[in-house]
């Protein structure tokens, strides 16, 4: 057949011959085995083309003075709110990343490249402080700096949390709304299950594709069945799906990743939605907020620093600051709000 042959799922298995022999051939027949979606000629479709084949002006836009809508950080959430925002055409959006884009071929085939993003230039690359209860050892916090954060340099698993913490947070933190079966919808809303949906709990049509590996045939899927089984021989209960009613025991995993391509959330809620191409949305990338500004205690506007240059911007309604885990206590204690120095 003169069509190209498409790439397996991430550790999806090869054609029988291509293996045979591999426990003998030593570390380079495996390599080849591993990385064989990557001959010419095979590439999967969403991994060959071209990054941003469609057009994105978002990215291209100069700033303007003020925005209905600033968010702060276009990782995991902020790609998202920017996204959902700007479906309402009368309100402009402005999101502000420190890093840059990622649509780079490191990014999109992480089965060969994954372990080489973390402490890249693709991420903030923080570390602790000597931790006493860690013996004095100094830890590595990875976190992303680029267009999708952590989700365009982690290990793609795909992991709710436990419905019994959400109810928690609801039913003793005071966080109305946040109860499980309150945000589950969302859940579902965002996500396009690939495979069967064994507990009704998932979503299909969505922007955030999910693979299973139960569903596919992936080289290690006999390895990690036998460790499920081992698990719940021991004790350890088996769990079709751990996204699903229970959590708890050992299963197999869910990976944001479609024909053997990373599902981040700058590429599956940005540039493949088609959210770049309108015209209320402007992403502004390589830029640094340095502080949010506050007048009579109410959040106005934001200061960054781009090209070397000092800039702002305003916010005539909100300012959303999804920075991350450390980011955002970061950029909110520059902005004079919370504990003092």
């Amino acid at each position: 057949s003169s069509q190209p042959r498409i790439a397996p799922a991430i550790g999806q298995r090869l054609p029988a011959m291509a293996c045979q022999g591999q426990a003998k051939a030593g570390p380079r027949r495996r390599v080849a085995v591993l990385c064989g979606h990557l001959e010419h000629g095979r590439l999967s479709p969403l991994l060959s083309q071209q990054p941003t084949a469609a057009p994105t002006p978002a990215l291209g836009r100069e700033l303007k003075a003020d925005y209905d809508y600033i968010v702060v950080g276009a990782g995991s959430a902020g790609c998202v709110v920017a996204a959902r925002l700007s479906e309402d055409p009368s309100v402009s959006v402005l999101l502000v990343e420190a890093g840059g884009s990622n649509q780079r071929f490191a990014v999109r085939s992480p089965f060969v490249t994954c372990p080489t993003l973390q402490n890249s230039d693709l991420d903030w690359a923080y570390r602790t402080t000597p931790q006493p209860t860690t013996d004095g050892r100094v830890s590595f916090w990875p976190r992303g700096k680029a267009l999708g954060g952590s989700s365009s340099i982690n290990y793609m698993l795909y992991v709710r949390g436990d419905p019994r913490n959400y109810d928690d947070w609801s039913s003793r933190q005071g966080c109305s709304g946040w109860s499980y079966s309150e945000v589950l919808p969302f859940f579902q809303k965002s996500e396009n299950l690939i495979g069967v949906d064994a507990s009704g709990s998932h979503g299909k049509g969505g922007p955030l594709p999910v693979s299973q590996m139960k569903d596919g045939e992936w080289a290690t899927k006999d390895t990690c069945e036998r460790f499920v089984a081992a698990a719940d021989a021991c004790g350890v209960p088996k769990t079709e799906d751990y996204n699903g009613p229970v959590q708890k025991g050992a299963s197999l995993a869910q990976v944001t990743v479609k024909e053997g391509v990373r599902c981040d959330s700058a590429s599956s809620f940005l540039f493949w939605s088609g959210a770049l191409q309108r015209s209320n949305l402007t992403v502004l990338t390589d830029a640094q907020v340095t502080r949010i500004q506050v007048q009579d205690k109410r959040a106005t506007g934001i200061c960054l620093e781009r090209g070397g240059k000092s800039v702002t911007a305003a916010a005539r309604k909100e300012i959303v600051v999804s920075c991350g885990a450390v980011g955002t206590p970061h950029l909110l204690m520059l902005s004079g709000i919370g504990p003092a120095a």
